[in-house]
């Protein structure tokens, strides 16, 4: 089970020194050819147990969780499929062990995949004649829902003096069809252990090397987990880079046995751009004599500028969904106090706006509505979508997209884009998506259910003062089409496009007559061979109309303005004007309470015929109502505020 560049789990563990720690048996199921056993291991009863590829020897856990269990550092273990007819009581058997007295803090370690469902049960065992009779020493737990492969460990104290002991793990799916367990990294021990199980330089982790700005110091940081029966009071961090002379400091801790502990150390070395630099990094503590579970190499390459970032977030909603309007909420107040830095995109589902192919492919992701999907990687609802934007934005964008030319007619989008790669992508695909905003419509699925009517589930964004469902309200970033799939296609790239490199690639799209061009917006996505999103750019998002029909988009044509919106509205910080003006003319915009009484400074801003866009700020005004007074030489328009911070 040899540690690769991250490591997400605990590594094999070694025999140990007799002076401070001792061995009394290990096996890390790496070195028999599957599916046998290793060397007096014994599956009771026999082939129930077996050695390799955890998926393919438990299939349950893709079949039922959709889980791939031989993760990096599992890719070898023992497992037994909770389908098997004969996995009712069926015992992984240890060979047999010889506990000394003095061995007073023995205990047995192991890596677990157990998720327990039904009846299913898992126990640790011992027998002390050989195999005849077995006893349970205790129940083994299953996994938590935030990890999948989990340590466990089992105090063995009651056995010491007692020879040819056999331990073993006894499964039981409780004669029906259930998932099934794996082991990994069994050992019985005593002393002190300390395993090196995740490291790395700085956060921007691609294709098995970390990445970071030339001229910059970095952080080595990790995860140690104490795998003996010791308390460890403090241990030693070293790093080489290269053939450089190793640097090294020391951590004060309490690490208690079977916890994990976290270090953080900046390295003195400003890389240079277009190199690559091999770390050595390893931990030592005192009375631990071996090192082949205590060290990880890294890699690290220099760049002289990351691309930038553009985060994709993709919202799970529909007209029918009566949580809906949170969602709604969240992607316009983002829009507005971030425009034009991030991919929204809202998918709908059992509407009148739903796209059926990229509604299916999303529906892949999520559990529930509104949910948000954040560059295909993770998914949370969308109110958190703001924390996730502060999280990804200084993420690695691995290349840098460049729209060359946008071509629409009639019936067409043809978008061509450049590629630069500042890192290796191998089978990277590109999609399309043309989304449209300002839609409105009447009758069944186009009115929005509204669960915050009445503000009986509290304010948001001013939807509590609106009945259930919402008729006329308007909807944002609406997906019409991803092309050519939602999964993306290669469209002219190379299998392997290197990094320094640039690619030129065209894609193209089916527009519908009924689509208005101005109110579309077009996405192109960079997906990875994993299918998550690398990286993203688009066109510019079109002006956004209120969403909620409160009469703020209005038509005077004796003050020559065709039209005037505020978006959003409710606001917080910041509104948005937009006016379409008849003639180029000179405007001054100025607010007060519904009283008549000024709250604000007039601004004058000079208009050109056409589509105009104001900025008015309003973090200074406090929650309520107020009026927005456009004043022209030919007249004046009024238009109501709602702020709700």
């Amino acid at each position: 089970m040899k540690k690769t560049v991250l490591l997400f789990c605990c590594a094999s563990l070694i025999s140990m020194g007799y002076i401070q720690a001792q061995s009394f048996l290990k096996e890390n199921f790496n070195t028999v050819k599957a599916p046998d056993l290793p060397a007096n291991w014994e599956s009771i009863p026999e082939a129930t147990w077996k050695t390799g590829n955890p998926d393919v020897i438990a299939p349950s856990f893709g079949r039922l969780y959709g889980l791939q269990i031989a993760t990096t550092g599992y890719t070898s273990a023992v497992a037994i499929d909770g389908n098997q007819k004969t996995s009712d009581s069926a015992i992984l058997a240890t060979p047999s062990v010889n506990i000394p007295a003095g061995a007073t803090t023995v205990s047995a370690f192991f890596d677990v995949c157990f998720m327990k469902r039904g009846k299913e049960a898992l126990s640790f065992v011992a027998s002390t004649d050989g195999g005849k009779k077995w006893e349970t020493v205790s129940e083994v737990s299953p996994i938590t829902a935030t990890s999948l492969w989990e340590r466990r460990k089992i105090d063995l104290s009651s056995y010491a003096g007692k020879n040819n002991v056999r331990f073993g793990l006894r499964y039981s799916n409780a004669k029906t069809n259930l998932v099934g367990t794996a082991i990994a990294n069994f050992a019985i021990l005593q002393g002190t252990d300390l395993i090196l199980s995740t490291v790395s330089a700085g956060n921007n982790l691609y294709n098995g090397a970390f990445y970071a700005i030339s001229g910059t110091n970095i952080s080595i940081e990790g995860t140690v987990l104490n795998s003996g029966t010791d308390t460890i009071t403090q241990y030693t961090v070293k790093y080489q880079q290269g053939a450089n002379p190793a640097k090294s400091y020391s951590v004060t801790t309490t690490l208690r046995p079977n916890r994990p502990g976290t270090f953080k150390h900046d390295i003195p070395f400003n890389i240079a751009a277009n190199n690559t630099y091999p770390i050595k990094v390893w931990v030592e503590a005192e009375g631990d004599l071996n090192n082949e579970n205590d060290s990880a190499d890294i890699t690290l390459v220099g760049l002289s500028q990351f691309p930038q970032k553009r985060i994709v977030f993709e919202e799970a909603t529909g007209a029918w969904c009566t949580w809906c309007p949170r969602g709604t909420v969240a992607m316009d107040e983002f829009a507005e106090n971030n425009p034009g830095i991030v991919a929204q995109i809202a998918v709908h589902n059992g509407d009148a706006m739903v796209d059926a192919d990229y509604d299916r492919f999303l529906n892949k992701y999520i559990k529930g509505y509104p949910s948000m999907v954040v560059d295909r990687n993770l998914v949370d609802d969308p109110s958190r979508l703001p924390s996730y934007y502060n999280q990804y934005k200084d993420m690695f964008g691995v290349a840098d997209i460049t729209l060359d030319d946008v071509t629409v007619d009639e019936t067409n989008v043809s978008v061509k884009v450049s590629i630069k790669p500042v890192a290796e992508i191998k089978d990277a695909k590109l999609a399309l998506v043309t989304t449209e905003s300002n839609l409105s419509g009447e009758g069944k699925g186009w009115d929005q259910v509204n669960a915050y009517s009445g503000g009986r589930n509290g304010k948001m964004g001013g939807w509590e003062e609106h009945p259930s469902p919402v008729k006329g309200s308007k909807f944002h970033f609406v997906a019409r089409d991803i092309a050519p799939s939602a999964d993306g296609a290669a469209s002219g790239l190379p299998a392997t496009m290197t990094a320094g490199s640039s690619y030129e690639a065209t894609i193209t799209a089916t527009l519908k007559q009924e689509w208005k061009k101005e109110n579309l917006q077009y996405i192109v996505l960079l997906i990875g061979a994993d299918g998550k999103i690398l990286n993203s750019n688009f066109t510019d998002l079109p002006h956004l109309e209120a969403v909620l029909p409160d009469g703020t988009s209005i038509t005077n044509i004796d003050a020559g303005i065709n039209e005037a919106v505020l978006y959003p509205n409710p606001a917080k910080n910041t509104t948005y004007l937009a006016v379409n003006a008849q003639d180029a003319t000179t405007a001054t915009i100025s607010i007060t309470d519904i009283m008549g009484r000024s709250v604000s400074h007039p601004i004058s801003s000079k208009l050109q015929a056409g589509k105009n866009v104001l900025t008015i700020p309003t973090q200074l005004l406090a929650n309520g109502s107020y009026l927005v007074n456009l004043t022209t030489e030919k007249g004046n328009t009024v238009m109501k505020l709602q702020v709700a911070k």
